[in-house]
């Protein structure tokens, strides 16, 4: 029993004991003890190369941990080789050694840095052409290859010498100065060298002239006064796209076509520019400005006089008359359309204009005398229009979705064609089916004479194609 009651004391006194030193010791708190340095871009700098360099600071507590600094680290260099602000960045000043210190009330460490400076030579080229990758015998076959040198530290480099150039393929021919000429369609690979440096450079050509046969080209306004622009053309089944012009040849929110034949011009009209540009006929390539200063052309048509009639979006609205050749011949109505988008002769030889904004259709004597509104009911938003074989008034309506007929005399008969959205252009097959652009869906659709739907002619958005608002069937022998 005594022994029972010696180990119960015993116990009792050595418990009490340990919770006292728990109360007597506490817990010690973390705090700053030390600072580790690292650098963004090592202990070595280069004049030549990387020469600059942001060192940080992790602070750590009494258990090697690391702990959050508060208060504002002191930067210095013991050698002015570098400069280094109190953020800690560093800058290579010259050759030589420095020992950065990093401190923080009376806590601090060091870290050494070098700083070299390396003789920069030439271990690179890098190859461009100034017409991209591809070339056309039919449009852009030349382009000139320039070259850059680049250091082993990825920095330009004057290159020194002679830079030799060579073609994996006959398909073109390059002469020493970097020049490249398309000869046939096919790849090649161009080689740039200068002594056991080179670079190479993969261009292909390609053949985009159309042969004999039936083409649609599609004037795409893209994203209206916003590009991308370009005209399209396709094959008789509206198939096999390729982009005749493109945005870099003088496109600006393109409107309508008209092919010179005996010129192999075509002619492009680009509301944002107020300008009607002369591209070649069969590469699309920009020959010159064909009339300047319209405000904002929209529709052309070559009359029965062979003169070509342009209308106006802004401006005063009236119609221009020019020759073939350019030659401006002044302002043919006597009164201006608001928006006017489109425009056909009756058999009498009197001119109809529509007018977008105030969806109306205005009527001009052979002469340009304004006859009044001939239509200022049933319309929304009209575009193109024309008579057909029987003396009827066609009208798209790009705004009401549809395409309404009305009589001689102005009077609404119907609508023939329904349910399209944003619909513009039209153009006609000799049987007389004609296509209509439809921007809402960006899709060519085809109907027959009587305007019964046969089918999509060119799907959505074939060969990019967003917004058209011009198409038009040519025929090459």
């Amino acid at each position: 029993m005594k022994h029972t009651l010696f180990i119960f004391i015993a116990i009792i006194f050595f418990g009490c004991s340990s919770r006292d030193n728990e109360e007597t010791n506490p817990p010690e708190n973390p705090v700053l003890t030390s600072i580790d340095i690292s650098s963004s871009n090592g202990n070595e700098l280069d004049l030549n190369g990387i020469s600059t360099a942001t060192l940080t600071v992790v602070g750590r507590d009494q258990f090697g941990q690391p702990i959050t600094i508060s208060g504002t680290v002191n930067w210095s260099a013991s050698n002015s080789n570098v400069s280094i602000n109190q953020n800690g960045n560093v800058t290579a000043i010259s050759v030589g050694n420095s020992v950065i210190s990093a401190s923080i009330d009376n806590i601090s460490n060091t870290f050494s840095i070098s700083v070299i400076e390396t003789t920069p030579i030439l271990t690179s080229l890098d190859i461009s052409s100034s017409n991209g990758n591809e070339l056309d015998l039919n449009g852009t076959n030349t382009t000139t290859f320039t070259v850059i040198g680049r250091d082993q530290f990825g920095q330009p480099k004057t290159i020194s010498g002679t830079i030799n150039w060579s073609a994996s393929n006959g398909n073109v021919s390059i002469d020493q100065s970097g020049n490249l000429t398309a000869i046939s369609v096919g790849n090649s690979v161009i080689s740039a060298s200068i002594d056991a440096i080179s670079d190479t450079f993969n261009i292909s050509v390609i053949d985009t002239t159309p042969v004999p046969g039936t083409y649609i080209y599609v004037s795409d306004a893209g994203n209206f006064n916003n590009p991308p622009w370009q005209i399209l053309r396709y094959d008789e089944n509206g198939e096999n796209p390729v982009v005749f012009i493109s945005e870099n040849q003088g496109l600006s929110w393109p409107q309508d076509i008209i092919f010179l034949e005996d010129q192999n011009e075509v002619l492009i009209s680009n509301l944002s520019s107020g300008t009607i540009n002369r591209h070649n006929a069969t590469t699309g390539d920009l020959i010159s400005s064909f009339a300047t200063g319209i405000s904002g052309p929209t529709r052309m048509k070559i009359g029965d006089d062979n003169l070509l009639y342009v209308l106006q979006w802004g401006g005063n609205g009236k119609v221009l008359r020019y020759q073939l050749d350019g030659t401006y011949l002044g302002e043919f109505t006597n009164f201006g359309v608001t928006q006017a988008i489109g425009l056909d002769w009756d058999l009498q030889g009197n001119l109809y204009v529509s007018s977008f904004a105030d969806a109306t259709i205005r009527k001009f004597d052979s002469n340009g005398n304004n006859l009044g509104l001939f239509i200022n009911s049933n319309l929304q938003g009209p575009t193109n229009i024309w008579f057909d074989s029987s003396s009827n008034l066609i009208v798209i309506d790009w705004s009401g979705g549809v395409v309404a007929k009305f009589d001689s005399n102005g009077n609404f008969d119907s609508n023939i064609i329904s349910g399209l959205s944003q619909a513009e252009g039209v153009d006609f097959f000799p049987n007389g089916d004609f296509i209509i652009g439809n921007g809402g869906t960006s899709e060519v659709k085809l109907y027959d004479s009587a305007g019964n739907f046969n089918q999509n002619f060119i799907s959505a958005g074939v060969g990019g194609l967003l917004t058209p608002n011009a198409v038009r069937i040519r025929v090459i022998n």
